[in-house]
């Protein structure tokens, strides 16, 4: 609920151009089993492909990195999500694969910083798969047209 909170304010922010502080209290009331859902089975996948080999983990991680702002957004069941985000970025799979790879080094680098570095870096990530997926949305409501 806290992630897709996370969402909602940046999208907000990007939207509106104001921050309300009353909109990260939503998460609970806008479907909290969906936001827990999208994001435990999307975790857990992606555990099991690592556990496999890095590899795989990346990959299905870049498939449902757009998967909880589908959830908030859309406001679709888990499932719908999953298989939304996975479409959506399969079809240009390298640069979010490139995309992914940036957000995790950055990740990285904030958490090694005595972990004070992802108080900066975990909240421009969660800024930037919004944009990412904002610019898709945008994309693809003008292939429609």
């Amino acid at each position: 609920m806290c992630i897709r909170d996370r969402y909602k304010a940046i999208r907000n922010k990007m939207t509106t151009g104001s921050l309300n502080m009353g909109d990260l209290g939503e998460g609970f009331a806008d479907g909290p089993a969906t936001a827990f859902l999208v994001h435990v089975v999307s975790v857990v996948i992606a555990t099991v492909g690592f556990c496999l080999c890095v590899i795989p983990g990346l990959i299905i991680g870049t498939l449902y990195m757009f998967a909880m702002p589908i959830a908030t957004q859309e406001k679709t069941d888990f499932w719908t999500a999953l298989e939304q985000s996975r479409k959506i970025v399969w079809t240009n799979f390298l640069p979010f694969a490139a995309l992914t790879l940036l957000l995790a080094v950055i990740s990285t680098v904030g958490f090694l910083c005595c972990v004070i570095g992802s108080i900066f870096t975990v909240p421009y990530c969660f800024a930037v798969l919004t944009c990412a997926y904002d610019d898709v949305r945008r994309q693809l409501a003008g292939q429609e047209e």
